[in-house]
């Protein structure tokens, strides 16, 4: 799993979870640093992000995780979606959402859910 946010502490928090859970996770902390890992990763099975975040367009970093894994579902966590594409693509069903501040036991469920329906 890919988890990208910008807020260390937040990244550290999701992540955690995660892996609490058995998960193996890559973490970054910009878009740019997201978009290498995409690039570079051979097997990935779901993208963790926040809606805004340094380095790019969170819109470009979907569709480049979409085009290399276009059967890994992608979950943005946040406070709120404040680009119009990301709430356009958010009701087309693009993408899950889950509103921050995120619990460890909903965000591993979510992740659970989305897994399983893969």
């Amino acid at each position: 799993i890919i988890v990208a946010d910008d807020e260390e502490i937040v990244l550290r928090a999701l992540v955690a979870a995660l892996e609490e859970a058995g998960h193996t996770t890559y973490k970054a902390s910009d878009i740019r640093e997201a978009i290498e890992l995409i690039k570079s990763s051979s097997d990935v099975d779901l993208l963790v992000t926040d809606a805004i975040m340094p380095g790019g367009n969170v819109t470009d970093l979907i569709a480049t995780f979409t085009e290399r894994f276009p059967d890994a579902p992608v979950l943005v966590c946040s406070g709120y979606v404040e680009e119009d594409v990301l709430a356009r693509d958010l009701s087309a069903g693009a993408f899950e959402f889950l509103q921050k501040p995120v619990s460890s036991s909903t965000l591993r469920n979510k992740v659970r859910s989305l897994l399983a329906s893969k």
